[in-house]
């Protein structure tokens, strides 16, 4: 479970890091509407809940790296999840900075080398 988890965190951040640094425009509109919209942060903080629980509930092991980085993984996706539904003020806030281009490149750099360096673990080490 723990390979196949990393195999596909790794490949979505990746995928995503690499989107947003192609269509900056598009995340950035993405941001924007965020900002209008609860419904955005809602269904947000619900994907973070299940995938972030799912994966602290079914995998409990830090015995090495790899388990590790997925209990982080899990943890980090709960926090958010946890944050945005009981703070969604917060992810009003984030949005305003995603909204500048800047934001989104360096947001979009930072995922696409996370998303690397995971799949570099699922796939190589």
């Amino acid at each position: 479970m723990t390979q196949y988890i990393l195999e596909l965190t790794g490949l979505i951040f990746f995928l995503f890091g690499l989107s947003m640094l192609v269509n900056r425009d598009f995340y950035v509109g993405y941001a924007k509407d965020m900002q209008k919209d609860r419904g955005h942060i809602l269904l947000a903080a619900l994907i973070n809940l299940v995938i972030g629980l799912s994966i602290v509930l079914s995998h409990v092991g830090w015995n090495s790296t790899e388990e590790v980085v997925v209990c982080l993984i899990g943890w980090a996706a709960t926090i958010k999840g946890v944050t945005l539904v009981l703070a969604p003020s917060v992810m009003k806030h984030m949005a305003k900075k995603l909204a500048s281009g800047s934001v989104v490149t360096v947001a979009g750099f930072i995922t696409l080398v996370l998303g690397a360096l995971i799949s570099y673990l699922a796939f190589f080490a």
